[in-house]
């Protein structure tokens, strides 16, 4: 950079956000009347110079988003009319010198040291200086040590971040200065909106002093991914205007009943909670300006969920999955329209899926997996226009897959599998074209695989094994550009032709055609395997002398008998054949003698029952063509 030559007097600069490269000059000093200096969202390297001290009038330095290495020099000390130091996103390293601030003025200062690398203990003695701090934020360095009580003597706070750092200890509750506690000097951070340690090493209690000398005016409250314990004080309610209070990941117990007068909270995140005892409080309902409830991984909640909860009308997110939540889902709760993320998997509910869920109508997210409820798929879920991601599997539903499905061209995700759902796979899925995966294994769906799946722009996993389907495999998948897992076996009634396509496409299951051929996608007949397809550990076994497979990607081998290998041909038969097998007469009368079933003549002269000729009219030939 070039400054200066008769520009003495200039007395702000700033070109930010243009990624300049090079390192900070040296002779900027020389601009003596600078008060801005603003260089931020660049790819500035190199050290800050020590010669930035003779800047005696800088009043906002800004060197945020660089590539800005090195200590902090303690020249900068000479800094005493700075109002605003911003050094935050770069790679600086070394500790906090107090010297750096020693003689700031009584002006009101902002101190963001985040996002770099800065080590070491937060100086004990920094309450002497920083008194007039108003915003200060130390987040996401590697500072370590135990978080100074006198920190709670700067009555200047409005926000204080030492989030992702490497902290211990408790939280301060004594007033060091005479060696007293007293929680009304805890009054002293009066204008303090945000206080943030979440993710460092913090353990012990929630001092009840701690909460009750917050400032009442406190937006902003994060404690989460601590070593934290015990219970929440009861000096939480006082917090009246507290927005945001997330304490996840710790092993606090108990909901108290006065989290309820937090009437203005919006988002609590409580989750991750293993010790977390008890039930969700019926006084949930008085939290009518939530927007996001996450109680979720908390295995010791039981209970019913309140039906009080229909009450939070401005509810967009909740997450009470891995609990153990029981009873039947509230029907309240399948009335909020403002819910766009729903996640109640891995509970212990009774009952079925509330047929009001088409008031849902801004939902996105609906996972329901793992949670024991019965019954079907209302239709009207097909009202569910925004969805975009569906889970209901591990569930003992039954029934078909709604048709009106297809009307959700929003989803990306259709996760179904291991069920009891009946009937075939509808059609109308095939219009959803931003269908990324379809996952309905472990079902018991019949009848035959659409074309134009294969033909869906974003299909990349496509899993129907371990069904009731029949007939071959579309030609169409061979050519799909976005498809990685493609999974038919089990007990489908698959049979030959595998497209030829397909077993060279190396970008299906993991490039295991690229090894094992066609065999990486679905086992041809004679072979088997458990998942119905070669994996990485091996291909697919040639079944035993005397044994085979009926179908293609089967995961046992069978001694055939005449009715298996009729059965296999008649399957075969009837697929190729453009009439319907109940015109040409080849319904099997699969419960009597082999020798009964139609176009089977057998010997009339042994009492074996051996098969003497087959008939079967094919393309509508006649019985003597």
């Amino acid at each position: 950079m070039i400054l200066y030559q008769n520009v003495s007097y200039v007395i702000s600069f700033a070109i930010n956000g243009f990624s300049l490269e090079g390192r900070l000059p040296t002779d900027l000093y020389q601009l003596s009347y600078l008060k801005t200096l603003d260089l931020h969202g660049n790819m500035i390297r190199g050290t800050i110079p020590n010669s930035w001290g003779n800047l005696k009038n800088l009043q906002l330095l800004n060197l945020c988003e660089n590539l800005l290495t090195g200590t902090l020099p303690v020249s900068l000390i000479k800094w005493t009319n700075i109002q605003s130091l911003l050094l935050g996103s770069n790679l600086l390293t070394g500790t906090i010198p107090k010297q750096l601030i020693e003689s700031w003025t009584n002006k009101k200062k902002i101190f963001n040291l985040s996002y770099n690398q800065i080590s070491g203990p937060i100086p004990k003695d920094w309450w002497k200086i920083v008194h007039i701090l108003k915003i200060w934020n130390l987040s996401h360095n590697q500072l370590s040590g135990s978080i100074p009580g006198e920190i709670m003597l700067i009555d200047s706070l409005q926000l204080l971040d030492m989030s992702y750092n490497k902290l211990t200890g408790t939280i301060p509750q004594e007033q060091i200065e005479g060696g007293f506690r007293n929680p009304k000097k805890w009054l002293n951070l009066k204008d303090l909106y945000s206080l943030l340690i979440n993710n460092n090493f913090v353990s012990g209690t929630i001092p009840n002093e701690f909460l009750y000398g917050l400032s009442p005016a406190l937006i902003e409250l994060d404690l989460a991914d601590n070593l934290l314990d015990g219970t929440l004080p009861s000096s939480l309610g006082r917090m009246s205007k507290l927005e945001r209070f997330d304490i996840h990941n710790n092993t606090i117990i108990g909901i108290p009943a006065e989290i309820s007068k937090l009437s203005k909270l919006e988002i609590l995140a409580m989750n991750r909670r293993p010790f977390l005892r008890g039930t969700l409080p019926s006084e949930i309902g008085l939290l009518t300006s939530m927007k996001h409830l996450d109680i979720s991984s908390c295995p010791m909640l039981t209970g019913n969920i309140p039906s009080e909860i229909g009450q939070l009308t401005n509810l967009q997110y909740l997450n009470i999955g891995g609990c153990r939540f029981n009873g039947t889902i509230p029907d309240e709760l399948f009335q909020l329209s403002t819910m766009e993320k729903l996640h109640l998997s891995m509970n212990v509910f009774t009952g079925t899926v509330s047929s009001s869920i088409h008031v849902m109508s801004n939902l996105k997210e609906l996972m329901l997996s793992r949670t024991y409820i019965t019954g079907t798929i209302p239709e009207k879920i097909g009202n569910l226009v925004k969805l975009e991601n569906l889970e209901m599997y591990g569930n003992q539903l039954s029934g078909k897959i709604p048709d009106s499905l297809g009307s959700c061209t929003n989803l990306k995700r259709i996760d179904l599998f291991n069920n009891q759902l009946t009937g075939s796979i509808p059609e109308s899925l095939t219009n959803i074209d931003a269908l990324q995966i379809l996952h309905i294994k472990l079902n018991h769906l019949t009848g035959t695989i659409s074309s134009s799946f294969g033909k869906l722009p974003h299909l990349s996993w496509f899993d129907v094994s371990t069904n009731h389907l029949h007939g071959t495999i579309p030609n169409s998948f061979a050519h799909s550009d976005t498809l990685k897992d493609f999974r038919l076996g089990g007990g489908n009634m698959i049979h030959d032709p595998i497209p030829k396509a397909l077993c060279a496409n190396s970008n299906i299951n993991g490039g295991l055609t690229k090894q094992y051929g066609c065999s990486g996608v679905i086992c041809p007949l004679g072979t088997y395997s458990d998942p119905g397809h070669a994996t990485h550990s091996g291909g697919c076994k040639q079944c035993p002398m005397g044994r085979t497979t009926m179908y293609l990607g089967s995961s046992r081998c069978i001694q055939l008998t005449d009715e298996d290998i009729l059965t296999m041909f008649y399957d075969v038969m009837a697929s190729s054949n453009p009439f319907p097998m109940q015109q040409n007469h080849w319904e099997l009368n699969r419960d009597g003698p082999i020798c009964t079933w139609n176009g089977v003549e057998c010997s009339e002269e042994d009492d074996n029952n051996n098969i003497e000729s087959i008939w079967f009219p094919l393309l509508g030939l006649n019985e003597g063509d």
